[in-house]
C-alpha cells in the first residue's frame, strides 16, 4: 500500500485513497488502508468514516455500517447528516 512507497502520507492522502478504493467497491482494500492509517499513528476522521459507511452501504453491508457508526461515537466523532 502507501507505506510500501516510502512516502510520508497524511490523513488527507489516506482519505483520498479510501475514497478511490471505495468508489471501485474494493472493500478489502479500504479496510487495508484503514489498518495502515492506524499503524502510522493516525486516527480516522469524519471524512474517513463517512467514506467507509458509504462504501459499506453500497455493498449492502448494513450491520458493518452500524458498527462503524458505533466506533465513530466511541472515538468522539458524531456522524453528520
Amino acid at each position: 500500500m502507501m507505506k510500501e512507497s516510502n512516502c510520508d502520507s497524511d490523513l488527507y492522502t489516506y482519505n483520498i485513497v479510501i475514497n478511490i478504493y471505495g468508489e471501485q467497491g474494493w472493500i478489502e482494500e479500504v479496510a487495508d488502508v484503514l489498518a495502515e492509517l492506524n499503524e502510522c499513528g493516525l486516527q480516522p476522521d469524519l471524512c474517513s468514516y463517512d467514506t467507509l459507511i458509504k462504501v459499506l452501504g453500497i455493498a449492502g453491508m448494513v450491520e458493518e455500517s452500524v458498527n462503524v457508526i458505533r466506533e465513530m461515537r466511541k472515538n468522539g466523532i458524531e456522524p453528520d447528516q
